[in-house]
């Protein structure tokens, strides 16, 4: 039966009272609601009349861009009228620049949120047309938030192999003697940023990536294997910059979506994982300082400065 006589048939039997009114009149959009949330937070659950969630994600989102554009603005007033502008790295131990990226990944994480939940929503409305039938465990914004507290992730071979990896590579990177740098201090601010950022980082990107992109493609494109690999593909790419060819971005990201399907489409899991593979990078970021060298002494060299393993963030710019 198509979307029109279905509904259609629908609303007649519950104006004669053989039925009730559904949760969902009617399938919602899966593909253009979630895209518009991702850039207006909100925009998916404004319009259902689901006025607590929009609010949150609304305000999260607004929040979060005045934040990172008072940021900004003060950070302009540094730079010499004649410089290249606001260049701010995500290696920075600034606390102006660090509340610039933070307010700028608060604001994408609200749109994130606001796609993974109007898409589960929108899931759930096609159900009856026969569609995503494979989602059939509740999936929450909230869950996926809290899931890098749960560290009973932990047990599972496929959370603490991939952590041993990015662990040995950050210890590795941090007690590394590579020229024109020298090791220093973790501060108690180096701990928070980072714990703050890869939180927001870790679950907003599992939400947008394997929560939304990869069941999506999973339910039009093919089965398990071919969204996978294409989410996968899009995840690496969106993180281009560590690696001019993100091959363990791309592996990364194909384990992640791996327990993603492997756990009924939770992301706990994967929210858990990601989040601590950006803290463990965080933590090696901030163990060294690079120090003053002349260009002489620069050129020809290449100087590892992020551990190989690197998820840059995605951000939006304010």
């Amino acid at each position: 039966m198509n979307f029109i006589p279905r509904v259609l048939i629908v609303r007649i039997l519950i104006a004669v009272g053989l039925a009730s009114t559904p949760v969902y009149a009617e399938p919602r959009s899966d593909l253009w609601a979630p895209a518009v949330s991702v850039l207006l937070p909100g925009f998916d659950q404004w319009m259902h009349q689901d006025y607590g969630a929009a609010a949150a994600y609304s305000g999260i989102w607004l929040g979060g861009g005045l934040v990172a554009s008072s940021a900004k603005k003060a950070i302009e007033a540094r730079v010499d009228a004649e410089g290249d502008g606001v260049n701010v790295k995500i290696d920075t131990r600034d606390d102006t620049e660090r509340r610039y990226l933070l307010g700028g990944q608060l604001s994408f994480a609200a749109g994130s949120y606001s796609a993974l939940h109007a898409f589960r929503s929108a899931a759930d409305s096609r159900r009856e047309d026969g569609q995503y039938e494979f989602l059939r465990d509740k999936v929450t914004v909230q869950d996926t938030v809290l899931a890098p507290f749960d560290f009973s992730y932990l047990a599972r071979p496929t959370t603490y192999i991939p952590l041993g990896l990015m662990g040995a590579v950050a210890v590795a990177s941090a007690r590394s003697d590579a020229e024109g740098y020298q090791k220093v201090g973790l501060r108690g601010s180096d701990y928070a940023f980072g714990g703050a950022f890869s939180h927001l980082a870790g679950t907003h990107e599992e939400a947008l990536f394997r929560g939304w992109m990869m069941p999506l493609m999973r339910e039009y494109v093919g089965g398990d294997v071919m969204s996978n690999a294409s989410q996968s593909l899009l995840f690496a790419l969106a993180h281009l910059g560590s690696n001019s060819i993100p091959i363990p971005q791309l592996l990364l990201g194909y384990h992640l979506g791996y327990v993603t399907q492997r756990n009924g489409w939770s992301l706990g899991e994967a929210a858990f994982i990601h989040t601590w593979w950006d803290v463990f990078n965080f933590l090696a970021l901030y163990s060294r300082r690079e120090v003053d060298l002349n260009a002489s002494q620069r050129a020809g060299r290449t100087v590892l400065k992020t551990p190989a393993l690197n998820l840059p963030p995605i951000s939006l710019v304010f």
